[in-house]
């Protein structure tokens, strides 16, 4: 299970936090621009795997994992040039498929017993198995849910889906993520840390009582995925 954690938050990081705006433009618009991305994602898979490096099931998988990505980016972008733009489904699709192949990929390389001894030289690189869980339920609360909250406020936006509005940049969207950074880390952490959740909740029930069907969709999203994401850690880490 520690690889699992250590790869599904090399693949938040990856995939949400460090693909940068110009990062997704060269994606659509030049072909070395997938190598890039999967790239960054796989150097991702090494750090977090880095202790564990001198053995081969590690190297392995970074591979295995690495030709999965390629292989899935390749298939949503012919998705993306047959039908001109990339849905809800083809992100959630993605997603998915992402998650089922590191879980795949690490019981069928190192089973489920499988437990490495880290490099004495690099033990203190080691990464925590709460660690990575807390990591990845705030990382995905903050980042991944972007382009949810994005692709939903477009399904219920008036008009056709080929006049969708562009994704906000990076700048726009940075106060979201400090929000929902913020809320799910407070949910997770309980005591004081509710103060600031109950008063990030308070400011979306009031951005959702307003006649705005995006603000609407963006509050009530953020706050359920953050309720879900820092209460689902808790459980995770105090099992």
């Amino acid at each position: 299970m520690h690889c699992i954690w250590l790869l599904l938050l090399a693949h938040v990081v990856g995939d949400f936090v460090l693909q940068t705006d110009r990062v997704f433009s060269y994606k659509l618009t030049r072909r070395w621009g997938v190598l890039l991305h999967v790239g960054i994602c796989a150097v991702a898979m090494v750090a977090v795997l880095l202790p564990f490096l001198g053995h081969w099931r590690p190297w392995a998988l970074i591979i295995l994992l690495t030709a999965w990505h390629l292989l899935l980016d390749w298939f949503k972008g012919e998705l993306r040039r047959r039908r001109g733009l990339e849905t809800l489904w083809m992100f959630l699709g993605d997603q998915t498929l992402h998650i089922v192949g590191i879980v795949a990929a690490v019981v069928a390389l190192c089973g489920t017993r499988f437990s490495p001894t880290p490099l004495p030289a690099l033990k203190a690189l080691l990464i925590h198995t709460d660690v990575a869980i807390v990591a990845t339920a705030l990382l995905t609360a903050s980042f991944a849910s972007a382009p949810l909250i994005y692709y939903l406020q477009e399904l219920a936006r008036p008009g056709k889906q080929e006049e969708r509005a562009p994704f906000p940049a990076y700048w726009a969207r940075l106060p979201g993520y400090v929000e929902r950074t913020v809320a799910s880390a407070g949910a997770y952490c309980g005591g004081l840390g509710l103060i600031a959740l109950l008063a990030i909740v308070v400011r979306w029930f009031l951005r959702s009582g307003e006649r705005n069907v995006p603000a609407t969709i963006e509050a009530v999203v953020g706050m359920v995925v953050c309720l879900v994401s820092g209460v689902w850690a808790r459980v995770l880490t105090s099992a």
